[in-house]
């Protein structure tokens, strides 16, 4: 799938008017083309699609992996109105007629040469299917500064082209009139860049949540407490946010024994605000790997804020303390702070 971002543009073209004889009464009696979005010059359409990583989140109380994958999303002015006017009240009604050019081609060229477009950068001519000109002739009546607009309008499935980057020329005609058109508005440009947007990247790990009496045990440290009642410490691991678990002494910890060796990938804590002592609590983390080493944060305590609503803080372990060639067979918790309020904790780890 190719992620697209197109973007609408009016550019100015400049040219002369090689006249012997100026009417003074009409020098500054112009017709022009103009939008309505500011700057007048520019308005944008995008269609992306996004390559999204896999994520976890919570859902209806419990935490869910998302696989990721292509989302397509849409942003900016999907058609807009160009307007034909003068800058004076017409005494007759004037005519104008709005049309890709048959020199598109050269038009085209030159607008790369002239902004220095090249390689990568230039432009190609926009299929015709993939935009539509609508009121393609506009007539402003006598007595009157302004006609009908007519709407430039982008086809569905942009985001299914090639990648590179297109433009159109439009140009405004005058039909048998002796009014000129003002200089550097008498066409607009209309530009669209497809984009691939890969926010997963190539290296990303594929992960899966750990579950208790699934993918492990665990056990709570002699003279440690992480309940007070009615509360208990089975509320650790029971894939729930909507329960409390209340760590009653200063220092509290666990164990958690994999039923095969992990390759973890990181930790997750769902908090609350709830805290009576204070708004930070920190865990310190260490572990044995496959091979029977340990392992651990070092003097990097890891600290948690609080939270009004349930939410996972995250503790990514993999890159900064892991062996990344080892498995790990068990894990242990020291949790500080007496008194905090936490919901659930989760263990992740990569896929095989």
């Amino acid at each position: 799938m190719i992620a697209a971002s197109a973007v609408l543009a009016v550019s100015a073209v400049t040219g002369c008017v090689d006249t012997e004889e100026i009417n003074i009464a009409d020098l500054y009696r112009k017709a022009y083309i103009t939008t309505d979005i500011y700057p007048q010059t520019e308005g944008q359409y995008s269609a992306t699609t996004t390559n999204t990583p896999p994520s976890l989140s919570i859902k209806d109380g419990h935490l869910v992996k998302s696989e990721g994958g292509e989302v397509i999303s849409y942003s900016g002015i999907k058609s807009y109105k160009v307007y034909f006017r003068t800058n004076y009240t017409v005494e007759k009604a004037l005519a104008g007629k709005f049309a890709v050019p048959s020199d598109a081609e050269e038009l085209v060229a030159k607008y790369n040469a002239d902004h220095g477009y090249t390689g990568d950068e230039e432009y190609r001519m926009l299929p015709s299917e993939c935009y539509t000109i609508r009121n393609g002739e506009s007539t402003i009546p006598a007595g009157s500064k302004e006609g009908e607009p007519f709407v430039v309008e982008f086809s569905d499935g942009l985001e299914a082209m090639e990648l590179g980057n297109y433009i159109v020329p439009i140009a405004c005609t005058l039909d048998g009139s002796d009014v000129e058109l003002s200089e550097g508005q008498d066409m607009v440009f209309m530009k669209f860049s497809n984009i691939y947007n890969d926010e997963a990247g190539e290296d990303v790990r594929s992960e899966r949540i750990l579950y208790n009496n699934v993918d492990f045990t665990y056990t709570v440290a002699d003279g440690s407490s992480f309940y007070s009642d009615p509360w208990s410490d089975a509320a650790l691991f029971n894939d729930s946010v909507n329960d409390v678990c209340f760590c009653s002494n200063y220092v509290s910890g666990l164990t958690i024994t994999f039923n095969e060796p992990v390759s973890l990938s990181r930790l997750g804590m769902v908090l609350y605000d709830s805290n009576a002592y204070g708004n930070t609590i920190y865990f310190w983390p260490s572990w044995t790997y496959e091979n029977g080493t340990e392992g651990n944060v070092g003097g990097n305590y890891l600290g948690t804020p609080g939270y009004s609503s349930p939410s996972v803080y995250w503790f990514d372990i993999s890159g900064m303390y892991l062996d990344q060639d080892q498995k790990v067979s068990s894990l242990f918790f020291q949790i500080y702070n007496s008194g905090y309020n936490f919901s659930e904790l989760y263990i992740v780890a990569f896929d095989e």
